[in-house]
Order: structure tokens, then sequence, then C-alpha cells
């Protein structure tokens, strides 16, 4: 059976509170301390890991500057790493890594400890079967607050866990991914809202497309404000939909995504019942839909539906042999297929006139 993230081990309740050796070079000194904890604003420094006395530094010291002294054991261990020798790597890293999480939020030039929690991120991802451990790590990353060698590792644990099927944890994660800067992993966000729409799970879809629209100037949030219109239909929410229809505003023929417009506006249509509406929404957008866009399949089958829907098998007919001869391995392609075969037989075509006597 596969563990999800919450139900791996709990390594963070088992090292978290490890004391990390340091050695303080704050001030131009040099003192061999154990960082314990943070407390209001200051790091907690015992001179040995069980020594009740406690001195603390304020974080927002200038010049702080702490060093950990790795051992041979870790260094041997990012060695494995970069050998692909993932697990025995994860093993020895453990109880030096988890306690460091904690204190990530400390820039890098003040603290060496992100390289070696960031090579640990990347053999959890890439380690197969360390996949729920890692969720529950990236969990407690900071990641708006690290390198962006932190972002990419946590989109690819996504792309693994939504092929394992665990969709919340993928989504658990994307909540805390930064989605600006001058990496951003916007088109990877709208391409798995996409593929959460097309598998029926248009809650979750949903909450992507509204975290995509809130980055101001991005491409990709227009887009992600008419597919939130999009959901809101397939949601029954007519009037939600509508108000970010006009929140997209109007589109020129000439915007890649006029024709998505259009098929929102003919699937308000068709849920309202005004399937005449619908079908002129609907075929103004086949008319400019680039054959390749994600939604192509659908507005092409839509007009069939609403040939089929106003009496004109034929026609229908035709449109779905379009969508199963361009998208057959697409829903709308299946869908096709089933409506076509339950058309009725099509109509003779009438004889040519012969010519008369002379």
């Amino acid at each position: 059976m596969t563990l999800r993230a919450t139900d791996a081990p709990d390594y963070f309740a088992q090292y978290a509170s490890t004391p990390i050796p340091v050695i303080n070079r704050t001030g131009g000194g040099e003192a061999k301390l154990f960082l314990v904890g943070e407390q209001e604003g200051d790091l907690i420094f015992r001179y040995q890991p069980n020594d009740r006395r406690e001195i603390g530094v304020p974080l927002d010291t200038d010049d702080l500057l702490l060093y950990f002294p790795p051992n041979e054991s870790l260094t041997d261990a990012v060695i494995d790493i970069d050998d692909g020798s993932y697990e025995r790597a994860i093993e020895v890293m453990r109880p030096y890594v988890y306690p460091m999480v904690g204190y990530l939020t400390i820039p890098a030039n003040k603290f060496n400890i992100h390289p070696y929690v960031e090579r640990f991120a990347f053999a959890l991802v890439e380690n197969p079967g360390s996949e729920d451990e890692a969720a529950a790590f990236f969990r407690r990353v900071p990641l708006g607050k690290v390198s962006p060698e932190f972002n990419e590792h946590a989109i690819n644990l996504v792309e693994k866990l939504v092929e394992q099927g665990k969709n919340s944890d993928a989504l658990a994660i994307l909540n805390k991914l930064p989605l600006t800067g001058a990496n951003s992993i916007l088109p990877r966000i709208i391409r798995f809202a996409n593929k959460l729409r097309k598998e029926g799970n248009i809650e979750e879809a949903l909450f992507l497309y509204q975290r995509a629209q809130d980055v101001k100037g991005a491409p990709e949030a227009k887009t992600a404000t008419l597919w939130i219109a999009y959901c809101n239909v397939l949601l029954d929410r007519l009037e939600t939909a509508k108000l970010f229809l006009e929140q997209a505003g109007e589109k020129k023929t000439s915007d890649p995504d006029f024709s998505l417009r259009q098929l929102i506006l003919g699937r308000i249509q068709l849920t309202m019942g005004q399937t005449d509406k619908a079908m002129a929404e609907v075929s103004r957008g086949v008319v400019y839909t680039d054959v390749g866009t994600d939604w192509a399949p659908e507005i092409v089958y839509t007009s069939g539906f609403c040939y089929e829907q106003l009496g004109n098998p034929d026609a229908a007919r035709e449109v779905y042999n379009e969508v199963v001869l361009f998208y057959p391995k697409t829903e709308w392609g299946k869908k096709s297929e089933e409506r076509r075969a339950a058309l009725p037989p099509p109509q003779p075509k009438p004889e040519p006139a012969g010519e008369e006597a002379s």
C-alpha cells in the first residue's frame, strides 16, 4: 500500500529539535556553539547540546554570520547524490537536514546550510518511492524565501504526485510556490490546472486558475480569467461566470483566446436552453479557432451538438466526423463517436435531374 504524505514517518518530529553545531562568526569572532531554536526574533544558542545556559543573537543583526561545519559522512552523502545514489544519501542526511529546515529564512550568505538542504530535497524528489516524504518535507520549506532550485524541485515533485493521483498533496505544495519572478513557474501551473480540469477536478483547477489570475501583467493571467468563467459554467454558477467574462473583457478575432471566450458564451447559452444563440456564439468561435489550442476539440464538438439539437443531424454528423478525425484520443473525440452512433441514418441525397430529350 502506498503511503500518503500525511501517513509518512514524521521525520520533523524525530529530528527538528536536534541542536545544530555552528561556528558563530558574527562580529568577526569565532565561537563554537549549538543552534537550538528561535525565540522572539532571537536565535538561541548553547555552548553544549545539553547545556542549560543559553545565549541569544538577534536575527536582524547586520553582520550575522554562521558556519555549519560538515563532517565526512555528510560530504560523502552529497557526493552520493551527484552519483545518483539517492536512497543511501537520504538515510545519512536526514538527521542533519531536518533540523536545518526551520532556519532556511536566514539568507544563504549568512548561514551555509542552504546547499545541503537543497541537495537533500533534490534527492527526495528523484528517488523513486520517496514522494510521500518529499511532499511532507516541502510543506515545511519556505519556498518563497529560498533559491529557485527549490521551486524547480517542488514543481517536479508536483508532477510526480499528480501522476500517482495524489492531487491534494500536489495542491498543498503548489499553494506555497511563488508564481512571479525571473524563473516563474506560472506556465506549468496553468498546465497542471488544465490537466485537473480535463480530469473533472473542477474545484481544484479553479483554485489554481484563481492563483494564476492574481499574477498581474502575466499573459497567462488573462487566459486564467476565462478558465475561471468556464469552470463556473461547469459548476452551474452562470452569474459568476458572466462576471469573470466581463472582467476578461472583449476579445478581438485576432486574439489567441477569442474562440475560448466564444465557447464559454456558447456553453452559457446552452445551459440556459438557448440553443440557437449558443450556435451563433460557437460558430463564430470555430471560424477563428487554432486547431492546436487546448479548447479546439470542445468548441468544434459543441458546434456539432448544437446542430444536432437544432434538428440538423447530417450537419452534426459532419462535425462529429471532423472531431473524431482530428482529435480521436480526446474526451471530445470519444463523445463525438458516441453521439454520431446515435444519430439517425443520413438522408439520401436527391438524384440529379436527368437531361431533357432533345
